[in-house]
């Protein structure tokens, strides 16, 4: 018989802490460094400026007031954003309001608002789809919940929930097509499965591709039933017909983009390299994407390669037919193919490869349906998802923007940064003492969920593997790919001062490493 602690131990809502805790980090971590100058988000911000406050497109005005930016285009002697323009334009509502209220540019007010609308948002709705779906499919309350903290807090789409980049957003519409068709298609159906593969494009142009199997697969479901194909059609033109528009008023063609004009001569010599950057597929983008020190996303997040394991066990009875068992397969080998294909692949100042953000919502369904089919899946799971979630969360809350000249940054910046207290803020209070709160309750419901689902036995080896996988990966490697001391400890200070100007003081002093 169990006692009343064990009922109230299995009673605790391991789906609900989920959600909450991942909810809090990304409304509450805010990432702003005014002397960086993040340059991928300035670039958008400035054109959502430009159209709220001097209604028109070009960001000449913005880049004379608030400071120059790498990111722009030029054509006839103007300034334009070199971003698709679908962030800038989702930014507008708060913005628009905001100015109407009398409110004038503010960075730091400003890009917190773009980012809940545009990124933060999409973050959010993208992981309660992919709960549901792996809910619908089958998958364990308990497995899904833990899914979603793991992949929420420990992989490239808490960092790109929050920061104003494009491929979150790209992630969330690409996923929200997908995710309709595991329900009966019917015309208004087909009209959002539509809008959401046209903003996707609006947001990065290379979802174009990412979207081409949905449209293929939508077209041949319900080539008999016109009404539903053709309201997809419809849907995606009205997002295409806008960006279509932009680039006609900017850049003088529907068929000319930002990139054809980008002011920066090394970046426009990368974009007119095969098409618009991109070639034929290279190995080593491959491997520096999911496996360096540098970009891994298997580094950064070790559970996405639970995840892309579980691709391989993925059966067609599991997602329901054949069709969306080879879309289950297709749509996140894309974005690989993509970044294989980059002249440029680096990405610049980033955490992991942000390009490959569009994959991991569909490594969820994968991921839960292996951890729950599979014990020694199921083992790994906890270790997988701490590991991760000390990787990829503890560097987007110090320092997000990882130069790629830092071979090792988790060792090189990352955990330097967080040894003298440099970490941004959450709702204005230290982010440091915050993120140990995260740390302890994700540790107490990896606890419970051993507690729930592993024999004894299984859950002693899982709690071992969890402190060897975490030594191997975030301890092991910190004598790997490093720079001399001297210049080590020059770097650090120069982010540091970024911390400072940010009005962020460390709490400890900087000690050169011996």
């Amino acid at each position: 018989m169990e006692s009343s602690g064990q009922q109230g131990i299995i009673k605790i809502s391991l789906d609900r802490w989920a959600i909450l805790i991942v909810t809090l980090a990304y409304i509450g971590f805010f990432p702003v460094f005014p002397r960086l100058h993040s340059a991928n988000e300035l670039s958008r911000l400035y054109l959502s400026w430009a159209i709220v406050y001097e209604h028109g497109l070009s960001i000449n005005h913005q880049i004379h007031r608030f400071g120059n930016i790498g990111d722009k285009s030029l054509r006839k002697g103007k300034y334009y954003s070199d971003k698709p323009p679908g962030i800038a334009f989702m930014s507008l509502p708060p913005l628009y309001i905001r100015s109407v209220l009398g409110g004038h540019p503010s960075l730091a007010i400003d890009l917190r608002l773009a980012r809940l609308f545009s990124t933060v948002l999409p973050g959010l709705l993208l992981l309660l789809m992919m709960r549901a779906l792996m809910l619908r499919l089958g998958v364990s309350r308990d497995t899904t919940a833990m899914t979603v903290v793991g992949m929420g807090l420990g992989s490239l789409l808490f960092t790109y929930s929050i920061l104003l980049y494009g491929h979150i957003t790209t992630a969330f519409f690409l996923f929200a097509g997908y995710f309709l068709l595991f329900y009966p298609l019917k015309p208004w159906k087909g009209l959002l499965i539509g809008l959401s593969c046209g903003m996707a494009v609006t947001s990065e142009y290379q979802a174009a591709l990412y979207c081409l199997p949905v449209a293929i697969y939508v077209l041949v479901k319900t080539w008999r039933r016109p009404s539903i194909w053709l309201s997809a059609l419809v849907g995606a033109a009205v997002p295409i017909g806008i960006l279509a528009w932009y680039q006609h008023a900017c850049f003088g063609s529907v068929f000319k983009t930002s990139y054809s004009f980008v002011a920066n001569p090394y970046f426009a010599s990368i974009h007119h390299k095969g098409f618009m950057g991109v070639t034929g597929p290279h190995l080593k983008n491959i491997i520096g994407s999911l496996f360096s020190l540098s970009k891994g996303m298997f580094f950064f997040s070790p559970l996405c390669l639970l995840g892309t394991v579980g691709l391989f066990f993925l059966r067609q009875k599991d997602v329901g037919s054949r069709g969306l068992a080879y879309l289950s397969w297709i749509l996140p080998a894309l974005p690989l193919l993509f970044v294989a294909s980059m002249v440029y692949y680096l990405g610049g100042w980033t955490v992991s490869q942000r390009h490959l953000t569009p994959i991991v919502p569909f490594l969820a369904l994968p991921l839960g349906l292996l951890v729950d089919r599979r014990s020694w899946a199921r083992i790994l799971f906890p270790p997988l998802i701490i590991t991760s979630v000390v990787i990829t969360g503890l560097s987007t809350i110090t320092f997000p923007h990882l130069p790629e000249s830092f071979l090792n940054p988790f060792h090189q910046l990352v955990l330097p940064l967080a040894r003298i207290g440099c970490f941004v803020p959450f709702f204005g209070m230290s982010g440091q003492w915050w993120g140990m709160v995260f740390l302890l309750v994700l540790l107490a419901m990896s606890g419970l969920y051993q507690f729930r689902t592993m024999s004894f036995g299984h859950g002693v080896t899982s709690g071992v593997l969890t402190v060897l996988v975490f030594v191997a990966m975030a301890v092991g490697t910190g004598s790997c790919c490093r720079m001399s001391t001297a210049r080590e400890y020059k770097e650090l200070r120069f982010f540091v001062n970024q911390f400072k100007a940010a009005g962020c003081h460390p709490a400890r002093r900087i000690h050169q490493r011996r």
